[in-house]
């Protein structure tokens, strides 16, 4: 009885510690929002007291999970503090060493036999003329025909335009321009990532992307090795 009990206490706190990040996760994405208002008007645009005390207290979190060895609330919580502080070079640093950690575990062999990786599977917003940029694992085998698959929601509902870059640490090795119509909902957005030489023969470590037109809402982006019909996709 009483080690039900405990596991009960020990879901709720897990629960409640999901509810705060997703509530800040919005805080943040509603800063970059304004942010990018201001951009485009010309204005300066100053991080906030506000904005500051979030990026700190995530950023100690962050730390504190990544001494406690607890890599996946470490790297999701390094990928809020960036939301706070776009482009912070200490937060990039330590999402690549928890991948280079994954790297070194059975996990990416779990992955290939999968067929598929995630890239990322957190979903967020991404606002109009604003780039958000995900690291990973590169990974050295099965470069070729792979795709990447994207389930993002237009949420405007308007024509845009949708650029998906890729690269390694502060290079950009490639990119592909897509168009996205009118529709909403959630649509899959399918890229022969392989068609590009350079996706085979660098060592990647990020994808990017960066809407322009519209608001979009990125549910996960996936890497899968193989052909469509691997990835679910029929043509």
């Amino acid at each position: 009885m009483q080690k039900e009990e405990e596991r009960k206490k020990l879901e709720e706190e897990k629960l409640a510690k999901q509810r705060e990040f997703e509530r800040r996760k919005a805080l943040a994405q509603q800063q970059q929002k304004e942010n990018s208002r201001q951009k485009a008007s010309g204005k300066q645009n100053v991080s906030s007291g506000s904005n500051d005390f979030e990026y700190n207290k995530t950023l100690k979190e962050a730390n504190n999970y990544f001494s406690q060895k607890q890599y996946y609330a470490s790297r999701d919580a390094y990928q809020l503090a960036l939301s706070y502080q776009p482009g912070d070079q200490y937060c990039e640093e330590k999402i690549r060493e928890i991948n280079s950690i994954f790297a070194k575990s059975k996990e990416m062999e779990n992955f290939y036999r999968q067929g598929f990786f995630d890239v990322s599977n957190v979903r967020e917003k991404i606002v109009n003329n604003g780039e958000k940029k995900y690291f990973f694992v590169p990974f050295d085998k099965r470069r070729t025909g792979s795709y990447l698959l994207m389930q993002a929601d237009n949420v405007e509902g308007k024509p845009l335009r949708l650029y998906v870059n890729y690269g390694n640490d502060n290079n950009k090795n490639g990119g592909f321009s897509i168009v996205l119509d009118s529709k909403q909902g959630v649509s899959d957005v399918l890229i022969d990532i392989s068609s590009q030489n350079r996706w085979i023969t660098e060592d990647n470590n990020w994808v990017s992307i960066y809407p322009l037109g519209g608001e979009i809402d990125v549910h996960n982006i996936k890497v899968f090795f193989g052909d469509q019909q691997s990835a679910g996709i029929s043509e």
